[in-house]
């Protein structure tokens, strides 16, 4: 008795919002109806076949609004918001038993995804939902170290939107639940850009991603002019220094290609560490992408393709410091190209440049599909420093450069360095202030 009135009310309720349904906008009050309609016949017993009455009466119902990117910028939208907490356990480990950087990734990388995906997803339901993938890191550092036992609060936050991206602010921070305490230790910027569910899932028959065009986002409701203002300018400054890392990516000699790659690994393991330079300590990783490793849309989450980044980025870093190292911090990163579940990826890492207590390592990242064709899809540097057996920070060996190659990306190195010192210091006087 109670099933059938549960299948009475229900059908009821569809009924009464089908007509406020087949209209192009529904009322909250019908699509509460809706749902209320839907849990009602799921108490049923006779629910399946009520609903199959239904929607054979009302076909529209099943038929959602399609809205197209034209539609979604003339839009505006809140700032959306996610939160991720993680416990840190010995699995997220590095060898010095603090929180490995690359889970850290990781987790700035989910965080900033669910963030920028409720952004572009906000309105009316769609038959081909958008999905937002990370398009470039433009700053990522690591201002303290995490320890194995706290939980990782991960806070990302839509800041601002171009026609074409939205930026992502991501904060960590590392909470004690012994101690009942939590600091600030990680802080990161992100781009992603738009698409629809099925554009990426067609991606993978793509041969040329240059000509990948992103599609226009919803303009952003900001919470003052101030804070437009100054979205505009960082992403002024991204555009340029998006410009400068492309010209630095296409002035790489050949050397970076994966079959000189191989063979200069080839070539020292050879040769005695004293005799070479960057190459000796070069290091290569390989990586069959898996499912979990992947999104639902079977496109590599950015953020595990980072972690493997910053791991054999480690390799580097311990072989020449030869001692623990932690990351200080990830250089703007561009994602060329997606990787997809099933390809073969391979890490080619080296050193580049060192101050006194740092050093900068070179990563570049091909992925390669089931026919056997190469694509680079990322390039980045990442900065590590070296600590002694009681955890403290030292002197870094030093690198030196042989080859014309060598000296040419080691002089861009300490550029970068004495720009950073530069700008540290602007940041030090401005906080005096």
């Amino acid at each position: 008795m109670f099933a059938q009135r549960g299948a009475r009310t229900g059908l009821r309720l569809l009924a009464r919002s089908a007509s406020a349904r087949s209209s192009s906008t529904a009322s909250s009050s019908s699509r509460w109806s809706w749902q209320r309609a839907t849990v009602m016949l799921g108490t049923a017993a006779t629910a399946a076949a009520a609903t199959a009455c239904v929607l054979d009466k009302f076909p529209h119902l099943l038929q959602l609004p399609a809205v197209d990117a034209a539609e979604a910028a003339d839009v505006a939208y809140p700032p959306t918001k996610a939160i991720i907490s993680h416990l840190m356990l010995p699995d997220d480990a590095n060898p010095a038993r603090n929180v490995h950087g690359g889970s850290i990734l990781t987790l700035i990388d989910q965080a900033g995804y669910l963030a920028a995906t409720k952004f572009v997803n906000q309105g009316p339901p769609r038959k081909d939902p958008f999905v937002c993938a990370l398009a470039r890191v433009q700053e990522c550092d690591f201002l303290k170290a995490m320890h194995i036992g706290e939980v990782a609060e991960v806070e990302a936050e839509v800041v601002f939107t171009s026609p074409h991206s939205i930026e992502v602010l991501v904060n960590v921070y590392a909470c004690n639940p012994l101690e009942n305490s939590r600091r600030f230790t990680n802080q990161a910027r992100l781009y992603y850009v738009c698409t629809t569910r099925s554009k990426l899932l067609s991606m993978r028959n793509m041969t040329d991603f240059e000509k990948l065009s992103a599609m226009s986002v919803p303009r952003m409701i900001y919470p003052s002019k101030e804070a437009e203002e100054a979205g505009q300018k960082r992403y002024a400054q991204r555009e340029l220094d998006r410009h400068q890392f492309q010209l630095w990516g296409k002035s790489l000699p050949a050397t970076t290609t994966p079959s000189a790659a191989d063979s200069q690994q080839q070539q020292s393991s050879q040769q005695p560490q004293s005799t070479s330079s960057a190459q000796a300590e070069s290091a290569v990783m390989a990586h069959l992408v898996l499912p979990s490793d992947c999104y639902e849309t079977d496109i590599a989450q950015a953020g595990a393709i980072m972690k493997m980044m910053d791991s054999v980025a480690g390799i580097v870093a311990v072989r020449h410091c030869r001692s623990f190292v932690a990351t200080a911090c990830l250089e703007a990163m561009d994602f060329k190209a997606p990787i997809f579940n099933g390809n073969y990826v391979t890490f080619y890492a080296r050193p580049i440049f060192n101050s006194q207590k740092s050093l900068e390592i070179q990563v570049d990242v091909y992925a390669e599909d089931i026919t056997g064709r190469k694509t680079l899809t990322n390039q980045s540097r990442f900065v590590f420093v070296s600590f002694d057996k009681w955890g403290r920070t030292q002197a870094v060996p030093p690198f030196v450069p042989f080859t014309d190659e060598e000296k040419a990306l080691y002089a861009d190195g300490l550029k970068r360095y004495q720009a950073r010192k530069s700008e540290s210091k602007k940041k030090q006087q401005q906080e005096q202030k």
